[in-house]
């Protein structure tokens, strides 16, 4: 893998899971693009049985056609709790019960917290954190019949520091991030794992990250630059190929697994020796 893995009380590069054990069913909230779409698409091609879920059917229906392993497209708006719910049930019928439920969904504002409407934070908050309670709610009864898995993808930005321009979009990973402590408290049978990601692009075409995408160029330049100087932005970017392995890796350990972070590899040293 390029990127650095790590997680709590295990090893620091684990190692790629076999593909050969019984295939995992596995609902991924937030797949019709992005990092969502990416893990996916490559836990599909590992040989586990996955329900893609997301707003956009289109999208969900092209993902499930470049899959290469066994997949299903479902419609789900996380921010409203009668359609979530109906579509986690969906997912659990047409795999026929649910090992894991990995959610990926996020929206993002980049904007000074002095503009930022309470639309705005409302927006952010029912897909962040709302959407990750409501369809952990939904997958709650499933995963507690396979003693399953819950992955939620987190953010760097969340854990040190502070960025200007993303106290909103911060503010929510941060919320995410103790509601997960919570769940794993009053679910111990279960298992609860916080995602960290750092700096990623995504993949190709559609498994692109959207993040972002609708900022103001001029705010989201000056954040870019701030970041930077700060030290707060790695070098480099994730692969979401490191992604996958990361979470398959969740998924497949026996062990509890709170937290792991996927970053960047770190920028080389000036004047470091070469390797030969």
């Amino acid at each position: 893998m390029n990127g650095s893995v790590t997680g709590t009380n295990e090893p620091a590069t684990p190692p790629r899971p076999s593909t050969t054990g019984p295939a995992r069913r596995v609902a991924v909230v937030g797949a019709s693009s992005g990092l969502g779409r990416s893990i996916a698409l490559g836990l599909s091609a590992r040989g586990d049985h996955v329900a893609l879920l997301a707003r956009r059917r289109d999208r969900l229906d092209r993902a499930v056609d470049q899959a290469s392993g066994h997949a299903i497209a479902i419609e789900c708006d996380v921010t409203d709790e009668v359609h979530c719910a109906a579509a986690i049930a969906a997912a659990a019928t047409e795999l026929g019960g649910l090992d894991a439920l990995v959610y990926s969904s996020g929206v993002i504002a980049i904007e000074p917290l002095a503009t930022t409407s309470a639309a705005t934070w409302t927006r952010l908050f029912a897909t962040n954190v709302v959407g990750a309670a409501t369809a952990t709610r939904a997958a709650l009864p499933h995963l507690r019949a396979t003693h399953g898995r819950a992955i939620y993808l987190s953010s760097v930005s969340a854990q040190s520091g502070v960025w200007p321009l993303l106290g909103a979009y911060t503010a929510t990973k941060a919320a995410l991030d103790k509601m997960i402590d919570t769940w794993r408290d009053e679910h111990p049978e279960l298992g609860f794992t916080r995602l960290i990601v750092g700096d990623s692009a995504g993949g190709p075409g559609e498994s692109a990250t959207q993040l972002g995408a609708d900022a103001s160029v001029d705010l989201l330049l000056t954040g870019l630059d701030t970041w930077q100087r700060r030290g707060l932005r790695s070098h480099g970017l994730v692969d979401p190929d490191d992604l996958v392995s990361a979470v398959a890796y969740v998924l497949g350990s026996t062990a509890s697994i709170p937290v792991i972070a996927v970053t960047p590899p770190p920028a080389p040293m000036h004047g470091a020796p070469s390797g030969g």
